[in-house]
């Protein structure tokens, strides 16, 4: 985690570790959803790949299987013999078998709040327990697993923040240019309005300067019909 490394990475190094303490075990790591309530992935570098991403979607409760009661439960499960071990379903049972699983030691992964993040199971060559040694150890390795997934879903949720403030603020620009063009559009409208307006204001008020004689000249209504034709064809030509 220290030095960066992706969370796969660190759930497989804690596996490692387990797996290098004592010979004949196999061990796999698996995450549940965001819900909390079914199997998201799971990491297991000793095991077949078929076999971790079967439990892929399963939902966590009691009857299903080791891992999943684990983590239902929030307590240790422990099945000494797999295949015969009645708890599980006729599923699961066959699985385990296909691919020479004899026993599970299966731990719940639980946050600092005691959240539940996962499980942690151990798979020996043989039908046994864990002693108060392993037992030790499984929980250290349980403890720095969830170390590692709760860091790996704060930076997640770090960058989702980020990408969302991000987006707000593209969005808020957008708007504010949107609202600025809006105003130049209707200041510009009522500018031209507001000429229109003098303009037809102007005209009227030659036009009753005219018709009550004081403009009385044929120069001035000649002026004055230029001065009323321009208007109007600019008008036509901007209402087109």
């Amino acid at each position: 985690m220290a030095a960066g490394a992706s969370l796969p990475v660190t759930l497989h190094a804690v596996c490692r570790l387990a797996e290098a303490a004592d010979d004949g075990l196999s061990t796999s790591i698996l995450l549940l959803d965001h819900t909390g309530s079914r199997i998201l992935r799971g990491f297991g570098p000793s095991l077949p790949p078929s076999y971790v991403s079967a439990f892929d979607g399963w939902p966590i409760g009691l009857g299903i299987g080791p891992c999943a009661e684990a983590a239902h439960l929030g307590e240790q499960i422990v099945s000494l013999n797999l295949a015969a071990d009645e708890r599980w379903t006729p599923e699961f049972r066959r699985l385990a078998s296909a691919h020479e699983l004899r026993a599970c030691w299966s731990t719940p992964i639980q946050s600092s709040e005691g959240r539940m993040l996962g499980s942690f199971a151990v798979y020996p060559d043989k039908c046994a327990g864990p002693t108060l040694e392993q037992k030790s150890r499984i929980e250290r390795l349980t403890h720095l697993a969830s170390l590692a997934i709760e860091h790996a879903q704060s930076l997640d949720a770090l960058r989702r923040s980020d990408c969302a403030r991000l987006l707000a603020n593209k969005r808020n620009r957008k708007l504010s240019d949107y609202r600025c063009f809006a105003a130049e559009k209707q200041r510009v409208h009522l500018l031209v309005f507001c000429r229109r307006i003098g303009s037809s204001h102007k005209i009227q008020w030659r036009r009753r300067a005219w018709q009550d004689g004081n403009l009385r000249t044929d120069t001035h209504k000649v002026v004055l019909d230029r001065q009323v034709d321009s208007w109007l064809v600019g008008s036509e030509r901007n209402s087109d």
